[in-house]
């Protein structure tokens, strides 16, 4: 299987999903990978405004 895929196992599970207008064009991003800490550290001071919507999904 590729790409996101979710938690083994079954039952109700919920996903959210946040999109951010940013004050600046590119954030200085040098790995390929960032935990969310980091995301949001780096996001600080720039963030404009921001959405979510989440989701559920059950097998």
């Amino acid at each position: 299987m590729t790409g996101r895929s979710s938690p083994p196992g079954s039952g109700l599970h919920e996903y959210v999903f946040t999109v951010y207008a940013l004050s600046a064009e590119r954030l200085p991003v040098s790995e390929k990978q960032l935990s969310e800490k980091d995301f949001l550290q780096l996001l600080k001071g720039k963030i404009l405004a921001k959405a979510s919507i989440s989701a559920s999904f059950g097998r």
